[in-house]
């Protein structure tokens, strides 16, 4: 099922968003209840973390071996709701990591003290507007996840993520709004959705000075659609309802890559990199059996582009089964895997800068538990390439203290395990270890 999710994790339901009962509002008249139509909620967190087994960097690349990260960050979020049918929702960030400042702003380069020093943002700007029962528009900057998968992404195709640090955040907290019309339209016992997206966007990634960057000298530039002569729009469309005992979903998307390709342009002596225009017909379904619940979606992508594909177009199949467990006291257990194949394959395109493979497995297991009257929020993650995690792996495992029911400190280390699997690794000497505290209000 396609879900409408704010970036508090929080989802809200299409049809009960504006119920009067639940606002604290009463039909009748003589009843009637002011309310303050301002929600005002956020946190703020202190985060130090440490490299625990890195090498020494070579001359000229900055040693974060011990001290990596010293961060202060604040969220909040904003809604404020003109009418029983209209409201506006305002999410942002802003974090400062004192760590280059103590290890020497000179040694970073600007583009690296752009993305990891400070950063002021809006994560969500929208206006929501129920124009009847069975219509909603909305109209802003907004996320919106398809699918069932918390780990792994087969058809969560529209937001772009914030992947600066790798493995160390959930997919929930990294998805990165865009600019969109999202119309909804509940037709009986489904849900259609339409999307225009106009803001196109690339993941946020590592840059030169990272400790997560693979490279030794900058990206090549990249190319904006719109320089190519493409569409600076992306579309998207689903339709959600049950079927028996399974809730069934079906996608489509055509889109930008959120991840730069590399191509070969006559007359230059180096690559550049470009967005790949993708086509995504997808599927979903979930069901819950008991203490069980299953879930499993399948891509159909088509329009992928390789730097050795000689201008050519490649098409993939993604599977992803899912089975979650809740049988247990206060605690619960998750493994997902993504199966990816490319369904014309050449044996040329395995040379190309983006090392593509025939087929690929990814697997995530997660058991997640709440021990202590609530106060303990104990996590374990495996995000593994190959089904032992043999090709490549990252584990976190972290947990937190509730001090009061608004301040919680935090321990998390994270483990990363190189293979044969490039995308892991690169960042096999990046193990460590951070406190936190946050108080939320």
């Amino acid at each position: 099922m396609e879900k409408e999710i704010n970036s508090s994790g929080e989802v809200d339901d299409f049809m009960g968003a504006f119920d009067l009962a639940e606002e604290g509002y009463s039909k009748d008249a003589s009843m009637v209840k002011a309310i303050d139509p301002w929600d005002v909620s956020g946190n703020v967190s202190y985060s130090r973390t440490y490299n625990t087994i890195k090498d020494k960097p070579p001359t000229g690349v900055p040693d974060d071996r011990h001290w990596a990260s010293s961060k202060l960050t604040t969220n909040l979020k904003l809604k404020y709701r003109f009418s029983d049918d209209l409201y506006l929702k305002l999410n942002g960030h802003a974090f400062k990591d004192e760590a280059y400042r103590v290890n020497g702003r000179s040694e970073y380069s600007q583009e690296f003290l752009d993305a990891y020093e400070e950063e002021v943002e809006v994560d969500e700007f929208f206006v929501s507007y129920r124009a009847s029962s069975w219509l909603n528009v909305a109209l802003g900057k907004q996320i919106v996840v398809w699918g069932t998968s918390d780990n792994l992404r087969v058809v969560d195709v529209i937001n772009p993520l914030d992947n600066r640090e790798p493995g160390l955040n959930d997919i929930e907290n990294v998805r990165v709004a865009a600019d969109m019309m999202k119309v909804d339209i509940q037709l009986y016992d489904w849900l259609l959705t339409g999307l225009i997206v106009t803001e196109i966007e690339k993941d946020k990634e590592p840059v030169l000075g990272s400790q997560y960057y693979p490279f030794d000298t900058p990206q090549p530039p990249l190319v904006n659609p719109e320089s190519e002569g493409k569409d600076k729009y992306e579309f998207g469309a689903s339709l959600s309802g049950k079927v028996l005992m399974v809730d069934v979903s079906a996608y489509y998307a055509d889109y930008y890559k959120n991840q730069a390709n590399f191509y070969w342009q006559e007359g230059l002596p180096f690559p550049i990199r470009h967005l790949a225009d993708l086509t995504m017909f997808g599927l979903t379904g979930t069901t819950a059996i008991g203490d069980w619940v299953y879930k499993s979606e399948l891509a159909h992508i088509d329009g992928l582009n390789f730097s050795s594909g000689q201008g050519h177009d490649f098409s993939r199949v993604d599977l992803m089964l899912g089975v979650e467990y809740y049988g247990l006291t206060n605690a619960s257990i998750a493994l997902e895997t993504v199966y990816q194949k490319i369904t014309d394959f050449v044996p040329f395109i395995a040379n190309s800068l983006e090392l593509p493979g025939e087929s690929e497995r990814s697997f995530a297991f997660r058991f997640s538990g709440d021990y202590f009257h609530d106060t303990v929020h104990f996590l374990f993650l495996a995000l593994m390439s190959g089904p032992l995690g043999e090709d490549g792996n990252i584990i976190r495992i972290s947990m937190d203290y509730d001090l009061q029911d608004a301040v919680t400190v935090g321990l998390e280390t994270a483990f990363f395990g190189g293979g044969a699997d490039v995308a892991f690794d690169y960042l096999s000497d990046n193990d460590q270890v951070s406190a936190n505290m946050k108080y939320s209000f």
